[in-house]
């Protein structure tokens, strides 16, 4: 009852059970609302050359991020109330033999997945995972892999992949030259905000737009809308 909003009811019949357990009832159909909400970003596997920001437009887009260590398979200081997505860095062919395709295709669970804490029991959270590589989820797959075409399919079923060059010109952004960034000194002074890497961009004209950065969660439709299409509601 308490679950489909009928409170009053489960009150009036159930007075003393409702005293005892309503309120710890109503905490967990909350916590089970909250859990299954989904927010309708992408599982994106962006691909690009050293140097092309590809981690770092993904930290632009959704600052509130976990960076994971692709040494293992624990989420140590992994919090679901602030980190809304999952980052692996780097991916590459020695990720895959770490921790395995299945781990790659588990963290996209829809349902939700065991995370491990070191001497902490398993919780059950739900991620989006961004995950930065300089190869496609063909590359990094063995060709000798037992059942690489399932797996192959299974992983291109849940992650939008493109590659860095394609997202920014989705996004309207450009990344700034090595030698802007150099002449901004941005890692002399301590820099923290990926944001100060890359510009507005007309890529039309072939030139700047003089509008500053955005909000994260301007860019975040705009992934939406070219993933879904502009009539879909991804909120869904």
């Amino acid at each position: 009852m308490i679950e489909e909003g009928r409170e009053k009811e489960a009150f009036t019949k159930f007075p003393r059970n409702y005293l005892t357990y309503g309120e710890k009832i109503k905490a967990m159909v909350g916590q089970k609302r909250d859990f299954f909400k989904n927010n309708g970003d992408p599982h994106i596997w962006l691909t690009g050359a050293p140097g092309s920001g590809k981690s770092a437009i993904l930290q632009v887009v959704y600052p509130n991020y976990y960076n994971k260590d692709l040494n293992n398979r624990f989420f140590d200081l992994y919090k679901p109330e602030e980190h809304t997505h999952t980052l692996l860095q780097d991916v590459d062919h020695g990720t895959v033999e770490r921790l395995g395709v299945q781990f790659l295709k588990t963290i996209c669970d829809e349902a939700g997945f065991p995370i491990d804490h070191k001497y902490k029991t398993p919780q059950l959270t739900r991620t989006t995972a961004l995950i930065s590589s300089n190869f496609s989820i063909s590359d990094v797959l063995p060709e000798d892999m037992p059942g690489r075409n399932e797996n192959l399919a299974a992983l291109r079923r849940r992650f939008w992949e493109t590659n860095t060059r394609t997202l920014l010109q989705v996004l309207g952004l450009k990344l700034l030259s090595k030698y802007e960034i150099k002449g901004l000194k941005l890692k002399l002074k301590g820099n923290q905000d990926p944001r100060k890497l890359f510009m507005s961009w007309d890529y039309l004209r072939d030139c700047p737009t003089g509008v500053p950065i955005r909000e994260a969660s301007y860019y975040q439709e705009v992934i939406k809308k070219a993933y879904y299409g502009d009539d879909v509601d991804s909120s869904q």
